[in-house]
């Protein structure tokens, strides 16, 4: 992509808060305000298209977005699209309703330790091996799974750390207390599509400069993240 005969870039991701959501018809989010500043920096007009994950995906593949974002790596999807450096490293954890007292142990199989307990998982969404293959309730709304978990219909949910402490602030919900010894963590990138490696080298520079002088930090200091 050549900057002087283009200058609009389509994102698309899903929506996610904090990190990309509508805001009274607008998306605003920690990742969407980081990426949309690299691109703008760069002299690129940037619309960014909230949409479910597989939908993401088409949009991409038919050439109708230049790139997606917070997307982790697999063989598939490296042959498939242009990986940027890596944005963050998110969290998934397990959050309990008050009073279940679950402690795991982390050498010992996840199915054995959380049998009988109700698991909340979102539908569609793949979080870690030893946890996607359990019976668990999948739900389509994240705050429905605090509500359930908050409520004693569910007595774990798993859920993006920094998800679960924006959404309960947001619903005014009790901190539900994260369960110890589980945590998964994974590597956040952008992706660009195969003909947009000018694109992506641009992006990689300049956002490897913002990183450097501390812009995420004080955009994540606006959703009240550390």
């Amino acid at each position: 992509m050549s900057r002087g005969t283009e200058r609009e870039v389509v994102l698309v991701a899903d929506p996610y808060p904090p990190y990309q959501y509508f805001d009274r018809g607008e998306v605003r989010g920690l990742d969407h305000d980081l990426i949309s500043a690299v691109l703008e920096q760069l002299g690129y007009q940037v619309e960014t298209v909230l949409l479910p994950w597989e939908a993401c995906l088409q949009r991409l593949d038919r050439g109708e977005a230049h790139g997606a974002f917070q997307v982790t790596r697999t063989p598939e999807r490296e042959r498939r699209y242009l990986f940027s450096r890596q944005l963050r490293t998110a969290e998934t954890a397990l959050f309990a309703r008050r009073g279940l007292g679950i402690h795991l142990d982390p050498l010992s199989p996840l199915e054995d330790q959380l049998r009988g307990v109700r698991i909340g998982m979102m539908e569609g969404y793949s979080y870690h091996p030893a946890i996607d293959t359990l019976p668990a309730h999948r739900a389509a709304s994240q705050e429905d799974l605090l509500w359930s978990v908050a409520e004693g219909r569910l007595d774990v949910v798993v859920m993006d750390t920094g998800v679960a402490e924006y959404l309960m602030r947001r619903l005014g919900l009790p901190t539900l207390p994260r369960v110890k010894g589980f945590v998964a963590a994974r590597d956040l990138h952008a992706v660009f599509r195969m003909d947009c490696r000018e694109l992506l080298e641009q992006f990689d520079a300049e956002i490897e400069r913002m990183i450097a002088e501390g812009v995420p930090g004080r955009i994540a200091e606006v959703y009240g993240l550390a």
